[in-house]
């Protein structure tokens, strides 16, 4: 799980980044909708047909891509070569599932996007 490829690693990290500029967005259409529901229309309903749909479907989407994000970074976690001690796993794996949006985009600037070290005995062989 250590070698993953550039445009994968580049495809995680933009993944990664988009449930924090989602809330973001969301919590300003909420707040925008809410502000011309009672200032603009007071009549009409704050969340009618089509703005609720254009909503909460990009919404869903993004929870079922944080949950498919929470299993890839914990799995990583569990099979990465690159955090030798279990305790450091163990805090890695409570951290992502308690802070998740946050420490997920640390993980992947940590972890992820570095290309792995080499070792020099590799180097050697690779090159000769």
């Amino acid at each position: 799980m250590d070698n993953l490829s550039k445009p994968v690693k580049i495809l995680i990290g933009l993944l990664t980044i988009w449930p924090p500029i989602w809330m973001v967005m969301f919590v300003i259409s909420l707040i925008g909708n809410g502000v011309i529901a009672v200032v603009e229309q007071p009549g009409r309903e704050f969340l009618d047909g089509l703005r609720f749909f254009a909503i909460m479907i990009p919404h869903m989407l993004t929870v079922f891509l944080m949950s498919g994000l929470m299993i890839f970074y914990i799995v990583h976690v569990i099979m990465t070569t690159r955090i030798a001690e279990n305790k450091t796993k163990a805090l890695w794996a409570a951290l992502l599932y308690l802070f998740n949006m946050l420490a997920m985009i640390v993980y992947w600037f940590m972890y992820i996007w570095p290309e792995p070290k080499v070792a020099a005995g590799e180097a050697e062989q690779t090159s000769g």
